[in-house]
């Protein structure tokens, strides 16, 4: 009995235009707000939520169920600018380190505090011995680091800066894939990691070896086939008469 006499009681209060809810059919093509017991209705000028309260939702008629402010609208309740551009949310500031680096661990992925500028000549990096010759005081040192899932070792280089100006070379030679991990770089020269002829580049196999080589070529009575190409790549040439 003590909820009926509560009921009433509560009851006594309404307005005459107040209408309260306790579930979605008592509002007829609206939702029953249960946090007020009041009907709200779809309106997509409401930003938040795209509820309104009804006319009978006491001091809360008409307005929209969820108050946060519009934040590309004039006020409250004003429609989005459609015509502004999407945020950039998770975008990082243009001096951030990298995020993270291929067949590197997140520890090896680190950028180093010092400038590699390569001005004139020909600086080469060689991954075997991790030295670097035409250069001297830059403080600038190549370290092996474990290849991540699996894989040959890498050799690393860590900067803050790369630079190869107009006319200028950085090459690199060795039995170690390079790395290059640096806050910034700007390549006007070269930067080379290639074969020349027989000799391989970097981390790179000599001619009929390695992974995925091509099969040699074979001879048939006066007629010699050409060698396979790479066998990760697209077969070699036929051989001629």
């Amino acid at each position: 009995m003590r909820w009926i006499v509560a009921l009433v009681a509560v009851a006594g209060c309404f307005r005459p235009d107040e209408h309260r809810c306790a579930l979605d059919d008592d509002c007829g093509l609206g939702t029953c707000v249960q946090a007020t017991g009041y009907c709200a209705f779809v309106d997509d000028t409401c930003c938040v939520g795209s509820l309104r309260y009804g006319g009978g939702a006491g001091p809360l008629a008409n307005a929209c169920v969820f108050d946060e402010p519009c934040l590309d609208a004039a006020g409250p309740d004003a429609p989005p600018d459609v015509d502004a551009p999407p945020a950039v949310i998770d975008a990082p500031p243009p001096d951030a380190p990298p995020a993270g680096v291929a067949h590197l661990d997140p520890a090896d992925a680190v950028v180093g505090a010092a400038d590699l500028r390569v001005m004139t000549g020909t600086v080469t990096i060689d991954t075997s011995a991790l030295t670097i010759s035409g250069i001297s005081g830059s403080g600038v040192t190549v370290v092996a680091a474990a290849q991540v899932p699996a894989g040959p070792e890498l050799a690393v280089l860590r900067l803050d800066a790369l630079g190869v100006a107009s006319g200028a070379t950085l090459k690199a030679i060795g039995t170690r894939p390079l790395v290059i991990v640096a806050r910034t770089a700007s390549i006007d020269g070269t930067l080379t990691a290639s074969a020349v002829g027989s000799v391989p580049g970097a981390g790179g196999a000599a001619a009929a070896m390695g992974p995925g080589r091509g099969l040699s070529g074979a001879t048939a009575s006066d007629n010699d086939g050409g060698g396979g190409g790479a066998g990760h790549g697209a077969a070699g040439g036929r051989g001629g008469a």
